[in-house]
């Protein structure tokens, strides 16, 4: 996966995780706020991180840019990228080889071999499944085999590199080069251009077609193929068994005992680096393994004559004679395995796009998978809730007023709560086909109908004084209308019979009759409210005690004359009210000869 497809699934499953943030989890505003914050944070950082990681990069490739030396863009054979040794003489000064069955591209600095894959992937994605890695070994050309295991840690650690930043797993092969007496004798020859009795060594491979399966040491014992010079391919056992006109008997028969010996070296002191287990690098198992002998100039007391010795106590005779060669170890031309193209498998990796694709469809998936589990989580609590309020509705009895009202209170809350969802939709976070609010409404509104009022008692509140002036007769508001109405209830006309008779005790005033409101709504509603509230109360005693219109007065003073703070229910209860009280007027209502029609 390219850099900035990668950054592109970042970027989405953080989008996703404030989406769940914002809507879905079941968190305070201080601690959504936060969330979003940290989310916002982690979006900046991945941006400022991939800017800061793809400069950095093309700051360490700056001098193995190879876009000028690649095929074309549609090019479909495959790409071989080579390390290791020798590459000067396997490219000469060419950073690129292109042959019918392929390319070869040269890497010289194999810390570099990973980003150099990601770069070209990010120009060329259709190319991954055509990526191939090879390896060079030539133990002549090292005196130590501390070198050779240190290359090859390289190469491992960044074949696993690559197949995690690329999500792909391209083919690793291992080609190993040897000195071959013969050819190395026809090249140094003393005039260095008779090649008398010369021969070209075939190349020997060893496939190993389950290159992901942990290795064993029966993989020692896969038979090696033989890929001559005429292209044709035989078992090891058919080949040195054949009659053929390129190899005598004793040169094949030699290069098998050379196979052997080579083969022996390679499993037992080198490639097992390859599939050891460590912590940051997993084993590999090579696709291939190459063996050829080809006219080497090896360097004196190298890797290979010493081995040699340790196992035989001989000294090779031959490797004398190169130390009177004229033509440096550097110069002499090895050549690629080209035969080897044709063999490699085509990788069903996935591209970039279609990698990007997956991941965000995974990252879909747990998103959804996270809505379902907070929407299942806000519904129960949703349900707990109401739950709880119907569960204390029930208990309390019908005598005890004050708790039976507030907990009917909190039930008319959820009423009109689940009846607003009804109207506009459930919220998305009690959404995802798991909203239970439907099944509750109807309980509520059960619960809501079984409640029963307790028979109104209207007790007028006297002020006695000697001064029938001061005496106020109050009457609650709620015993006499319904909430946000000036019609009378029936059931208010005791409590108003008693009320007028109190007030014919006292002849010779103006009946004052003023309505009050709580703070609650509108202040000229409330006025207006109150005004007709005590107009109602009026028409109603002249109806029923024949007093004439000039012995009464009304007024409606809405909220201004509280009779106690409005911050709690029984304080607003209270203030409802109307009130009935005398005042002097000399002229105003002569009740000599009348009485009450009751």
């Amino acid at each position: 996966m390219t850099d900035r497809l990668r950054l592109l699934s970042q970027l989405f499953g953080c989008v996703l995780l404030a989406v769940l943030i914002i809507v879905y989890m079941p968190l305070t505003s201080v601690l959504r706020i936060v969330g979003l914050v940290i989310v916002f944070c982690i979006m900046l950082l991945l941006v400022l991180w991939g800017s800061y990681w793809r400069k950095s990069r093309s700051k360490r490739i700056s001098g193995t840019l190879l876009l000028p030396y690649l095929p074309p863009a549609g090019y479909q054979q495959p790409i071989v990228f080579v390390t290791g040794d020798g590459l000067s003489n396997l490219f000469g000064d060419k950073t690129v080889i292109e042959q019918p069955e392929g390319c070869f591209i040269r890497i010289d600095d194999t810390e570099c071999l990973t980003d150099i894959l990601c770069n070209l992937v990010t120009e060329h994605p259709l190319w991954v499944s055509q990526l191939h890695l090879f390896h060079v070994f030539i133990p002549e050309f090292h005196t130590d085999d501390v070198s050779l295991r240190v290359g090859l840690k390289q190469w491992r650690w960044q074949l696993t590199r690559v197949r995690k930043q690329l999500g792909c797993s391209p083919t690793a092969s291992i080609v190993s080069y040897f000195a071959d007496e013969w050819q190395v004798k026809s090249t140094l020859s003393e005039t260095n251009l008779v090649r008398e009795n010369s021969v070209t060594s075939p190349w020997f491979c060893q496939f190993h077609e389950n290159s992901r399966s942990p290795f064993s040491l029966k993989s020692i014992d896969t038979p090696f193929e033989v890929h001559t010079a005429s292209k044709n391919r035989h078992s090891l056992a058919a080949w040195v068994n054949q009659t053929s006109a390129s190899y005598n008997d004793t040169q094949r028969y030699a290069y098998a005992l050379k196979l052997n010996v080579a083969r022996d070296f390679l499993y037992n002191d080198l490639l097992s680096e390859c599939w050891q287990a460590e912590r940051l690098a997993k084993p590999i198992v090579p696709f291939c393994i190459v063996i050829h002998f080809a006219p080497l100039i090896p360097v004196t007391e190298n890797v290979w004559s010493h081995w040699l010795a340790e196992r035989t106590g001989l000294q090779s005779t031959w490797q004398e004679f190169t130390k009177t060669a004229q033509l440096p170890h550097n110069e002499i031309t090895l050549p690629l395995p080209v035969h080897l193209l044709t063999n490699l498998p085509r990788q069903n990796s996935v591209r970039p796009i279609e990698k990007t694709f997956y991941n965000m469809m995974l990252a879909g998936m747990v998103f959804i998978v996270c809505v379902l589990m907070f929407s299942y989580q806000n519904n129960q609590h949703l349900v707990k809730e109401i739950g709880e309020h119907l569960a204390e509705y029930y208990q309390i009895a019908m005598g005890n007023e004050p708790s039976k009202h507030g907990a009917r209170l909190k039930l008319e809350k959820d009423a009109k709560r689940l009846e607003y969802y009804y109207r506009t939709g459930e919220p998305p976070e009690f959404g995802a086909g798991l909203y239970q609010g439907a099944y509750l409404y109807p309980h509520i509104l059960t619960a809501i109908a079984t409640y029963v009022a307790p028979p109104p008692r209207i007790e007028p509140v006297k002020d006695v004084s000697n001064d029938p002036i001061k005496q106020i007769i109050r009457l609650d508001s709620l015993s006499l209308f319904d909430v946000g109405k000036f019609a009378l209830k029936p059931e208010a006309t005791p409590g108003l019979i008693r009320a007028v008779v109190d007030i014919k005790a006292q002849p010779g005033y103006v009946i004052l009759i003023t309505g009050h409101t709580d703070n609650t709504g509108n202040e000229k509603d409330n006025e207006l409210l109150s005004l007709k509230r005590a107009e109602a109360v009026r028409d109603w005693m002249m109806e029923v005690s024949d007093l004439p219109i000039n012995c009464f007065a009304v007024q409606g003073y809405g909220a201004s004359q509280p009779i106690t703070s409005n911050t709690t229910e029984a304080g607003r209860q209270q203030n409802r009210r109307v009130e009935i009280s005398l005042v002097p007027e000399v002229s105003a209502c002569q009740l000599t000869d009348m009485a009450p029609a009751l």
